[in-house]
């Protein structure tokens, strides 16, 4: 699609399944398709000696790669990491004595939920046998996990916005949201609705393109979409025209016309302010995946499991090779009318003639391996990594644009490990637990007496929180915070004491500032914001601390545990990643109609592959949909 138009309506059906480059339309009308060869696989098999070569053990690399297998095609996987596999599906506490938490305790460093809407994902858990490990992530906080979360009796909303100086409730924000609102409105009447409520009224505009409202059999007013399939593509086909063009900020300046302090009111609470200058098309989209509304789930033990559970197949499938400790540096592959000669060298270099596609690769130590050659490719890995990759001969100009512009977020995680599990206490117990730590002498009278007196109602102190699951949003440097949903059961009579709090989650420039520091430094800040939120009494709880004011504790070198490392903190932060150079692919203005046509197509013997390629960018949804279509792609090629 170089230099050509954008095709509204292609990238519209696009929401639903991906293009057929080679048809030139969606060939299943619905994901039913998609979810029959996840299930049975790409039907029926093959004999050839083709070979392919994927680049990348992310879920989307890996399930390719066991799609072609069992084809009959030979695959050679090649994963720069040389100890992991799952790219940005990443679980602190997962590698034994190398866990920065105690014993059986872990956090995400990357994925962390996933909605009940995508199917491919449920379908995924329930074919690989994960379904027993699913339970339920709290986005919003419950008063017993063991209830029905989602009814009124039970999502209490007790976690915390603290803005402008002022806290409260999320549950007294929904019934009072004048209150915190007027943070933002120093000088005039402040609005009478939940910024949720505003951005949802603003982005109602574009819903009007492909939705209609309606009301219910209760009276409520309730959003449909258009009935015909038709007009729903093209209510998205000219929306997508309307306001691609558009930035989060700018649109709900210049269209939704809102005041500069409603959208202040709104990137705060919503923690969308370091996104307003990016796509309005992607936040957009997003609003209708992290949703209070919505239903999340997560893996009991950690979301590795999602990709761990295909490295065990992978390892018995003997029509793959994993190759771990090998990062791309070049890609040569075979391009009709090419000249060769002209780079006075023969840029793939194969014993065999039939073989397209040479790639070299380096390990950890920058030694240069032996080339991977085959037939065709799959490169996974994000175009912010590929970006550093040489490749002879050039790809199409659509796509090196697409390679040298696709805008990556940044995002970063501060996650602290605490030895009780303090955010679940009400006022009783936390003065039961403070004076526990009296009597053992882990604080003194005076350091009792301060704590003590912070629990008096909010403004004048940090009374408990008393829920389970959630998360507190600020505008101190911590933005949001989330705490576990569950406890972690070592055994059918065992659970462990304390948890790992999400201290800390934020993106692109808020994030930045947090990539500046050193980790130590992250881990003091995060539970500084933290006890500005809590309370100074959350601190002796903290098992990274040697003490309440002390250092942070680290490993020795026994059992195996890296040496120096810090016990009781993590953090991750994805745009210092030196493979994924970022969290996600994250559309700026523009780039949906100049882009994305160009991402997913494919180069000769080259297919891509990635949530990057898909339009559900920074969901496992996408990568699953990727790589099946990736596979047919293949399947077609040698067919």
């Amino acid at each position: 699609m170089d230099n050509k138009e954008p095709n509204y309506k292609q990238l519209a059906e696009e929401l639903l399944l991906p293009w057929n480059p080679e048809t030139g339309k969606v060939e299943n009308p619905t994901v039913a398709g998609y979810q029959n060869i996840l299930e049975h696989g790409l039907g029926g098999t093959i004999n050839s000696d083709k070979k392919v070569v994927i680049v990348g053990a992310g879920i989307a690399g890996m399930l390719s790669a066991l799609l072609l297998a069992d084809y009959g095609l030979k695959v050679t996987i090649i994963e720069a990491n040389d100890n992991r596999v799952g790219g940005r599906v990443k679980t602190f506490g997962d590698t034994g004595d190398d866990s920065p938490f105690s014993d059986g305790q872990y956090a995400e460093a990357g994925a962390m939920r996933f909605p009940n809407f995508h199917p491919l994902l449920m379908q995924y858990i329930k074919k690989f046998g994960l379904e027993d490990k699913k339970q339920e992530f709290f986005n919003v906080s419950v008063k017993d996990p063991n209830l029905q979360p989602n009814t009124a009796e039970n999502k209490i909303n007790t976690s915390f916005l603290r803005t402008n100086s002022f806290q409260t409730r999320k549950s007294d924000y929904a019934k009072h949201p004048k209150v915190i609102n007027q943070g933002f409105f120093p000088d005039s009447a402040a609005p009478e609705k939940e910024a949720g409520d505003l951005l949802d009224a603003a982005l109602d505009v574009a819903r009007d393109y492909y939705s209609y409202e309606d009301v219910d059999a209760d009276g409520n007013k309730v959003r449909y979409d258009k009935d015909n399939r038709e007009d729903w593509i093209n209510g998205w086909a000219k929306l997508i025209e309307d306001f691609d063009r558009y930035t989060l900020g700018g649109f709900l300046t210049e269209v939704a016309g809102l005041h500069k302090n409603e959208i202040e009111l709104i990137g705060t609470l919503t923690n969308l302010t370091a996104r307003m200058p990016l796509s309005f098309i992607h936040s957009f989209l997003g609003r209708s995946d992290i949703n209070p509304g919505n239903t999340y789930y997560e893996l009991q033990g950690g979301s590795w499991q999602l990709t761990e559970v295909l490295r065990e197949l992978i390892d018995k499938n003997y029509n793959i090779e994993l190759k771990m400790n090998h990062r791309m540096t070049h890609i040569h592959f075979y391009k009709e009318g090419y000249n060769s000669d002209e780079f006075g060298f023969e840029y793939y270099a194969s014993d065999n003639p039939g073989e397209r596609i040479s790639i070299r690769a380096v390990n950890e130590e920058e030694v240069g391996l032996a080339p991977v050659k085959g037939d065709l490719a799959i490169i996974t890995i994000p175009f912010s990594s590929l970006r550093f990759v040489r490749t002879l001969p050039d790809f199409s100009y659509g796509k090196r644009r697409a390679i040298i512009e696709l805008h990556y977020d940044a995002a970063t995680k501060v996650l602290l490990e605490f030895d009780k599990r303090w955010w679940e206490w009400d006022d009783e117990q936390w003065t039961k637990e403070l004076g526990l730590l009296r009597k053992s002498g882990k604080i003194n009278e005076m350091q009792y007496n301060a704590y003590k007196a912070e629990l008096v109602p909010l403004q004048k102190g940090r009374p408990a929180m008393h829920a389970h699951g959630g998360g507190s949003a600020t505008d101190n440097p911590n933005r949001a915070m989330y705490y576990p949903s569950h406890v972690v059961e070592v055994s059918n009579d065992k659970s462990l004491p304390g948890g790992v709090v999400l201290a800390s989650y934020t993106w692109s420039d808020d994030a930045r500032r947090w990539d500046s520091m050193d980790d130590e430094a992250r881990y003091d800040f995060a539970l500084r914001g933290m006890a500005n939120i809590h309370g100074e009494k959350i601190r002796p709880f903290c098992t990274g601390k040697l003490k309440v004011d002390g250092p942070w504790a680290r490993y020795t070198a026994s059992k195996g545990a890296s040496k120096g490392q810090v016990k009781g903190a993590a953090t991750q932060s994805w745009a210092r990643s030196p493979y994924a150079f970022g969290e996600a692919a994250v559309f700026q203005a523009y780039q949906f109609t100049n882009l994305h046509p160009n991402i997913p197509t494919i180069e000769g013997p080259v297919h891509f592959a990635g949530e990057h390629t898909s339009l559900k960018h920074a969901w496992l949804e996408g990568s699953l949909e990727s790589a099946i279509r990736a596979a047919k792609e293949i399947k077609a090629a040698v067919k």
